[in-house]
Order: C-alpha cells, then structure tokens, then sequence
C-alpha cells in the first residue's frame, strides 16, 4: 500500500516530462514548398514562404504570395520524441486541417529534425498520391 503514492508520484513526473517534450507555441518559417508523389519521388518545389505556428491546439500555416492562403489544424492526437529539441527527433500530429475550400480530416503533420535540418511533412489519406513537405529556415518560441 506505501508503494502506491510513490507510483502515483513516478506517474506524474514521467507524465510532466514527456509532455514538456513538445513545444507547444512555436513559429517556423519556411522559404520552400516541395510536392512528392506517394513513393517520395519529387513532383515540384514553389518558392514560397509559410510560416507555421504550433499551439497545444493544433497549427495555423499562413503560406504568403499572390493570395494568402491559410491552414488550421486542428490536433486530435499527438506524440512527440525528441532527444533533442529541434536538432534531433520528431512531433508527430494528427490533424484535422480547414483551408478555405475544404476540410481534410484525420490529416498526419510531421515536424522532423536530422542533424539540426527540420522538415515539415503533411500527408492525408484523401491524397495519398501527394506528400507536402516544407523545409524550415528558421523556428523561434512564441509567446
């Protein structure tokens, strides 16, 4: 029976942890959109700058140009495994994203660092022959 509050306690901590893990309010900008096809061979690259800002709800993407365009995501799920934060590893959502034309349900957002290099990925079963992903140039916390 004593080795239950030390339990409930370990829970809590390793629970604060890995939650403390995925950054909640970031902004990452990116100056290139590169389309693949669904074996990951490249389709096209736009020179394009969107700006992606990361909450505990979910992403706003505002892509600048001619028109802006403009994503919500909204976070059903998400896990995250950095072993180090925007350097190595990868936050990993699972989005229902809204532009102003359609809403793609169940969508997977991928934020990914290999050496210090991030990526962000969005895949949708809808479109499961096109894989977009941006590379980021710079990420700063948001306040």
């Amino acid at each position: 029976m004593k080795k239950l509050p030390l339990l409930l306690v370990t829970l809590l901590i390793v629970s604060t942890a890995v939650k403390a893990q995925c950054p909640a309010n970031v902004k990452y900008t990116s100056a290139k959109m590169e389309m693949y096809d669904s074996t990951m061979k490249l389709m096209g690259s736009h020179d394009v700058v969107t700006v992606f800002e990361t909450n505990e709800k979910g992403f706003t993407a505002t892509q600048q140009g001619d028109e802006e365009i403009v994503l919500h995501g909204d976070m059903k799920s998400s896990k995250c495994d950095w072993q180090e934060l925007n350097v190595k590893g990868k936050m990993v959502m699972i989005c229902d994203i809204t532009d102003p034309h359609e809403t793609v349900e169940n969508a997977t957002v991928t934020i990914e660092a290999v050496d210090g290099k991030l990526t962000i990925t969005m895949k949708a079963k809808e479109y499961a022959d096109r894989v977009m992903r941006f590379v980021v140039d710079k990420y700063e916390p948001v306040n």
